[in-house]
C-alpha cells in the first residue's frame, strides 16, 4: 500500500498576479485557458475572479436600497 505523499507547500498570489489573472477574465478569456495559463485550480480562479465581483453587486443593490 502506498505511503501518504507529503502536502505541496502553499502558494501565494501577489495582488499583480491576481491582477493579471482578473483582466483576462474580463477581457473575455474563459476560465479554463486562464487555469490552464497559470496552473491553478477551478476554486482559486472563481474565487479570484467571481466572488469579489459578487460581494461588489451586493454592497451596490444595498446602497440603492
Amino acid at each position: 500500500m502506498p505511503k501518504n505523499k507529503e502536502p505541496s507547500p502553499r502558494r501565494t498570489f501577489t495582488p499583480l498576479l491576481k491582477q493579471q489573472i482578473v483582466d483576462p477574465y474580463r477581457g473575455g478569456k474563459s476560465k479554463c485557458d486562464i487555469i490552464r495559463e497559470y496552473d491553478i485550480a477551478y476554486s482559486l480562479c472563481r474565487r479570484i475572479t467571481v466572488v469579489p465581483l459578487r460581494k461588489k453587486i451586493a454592497v451596490l443593490q444595498k446602497m440603492q436600497s
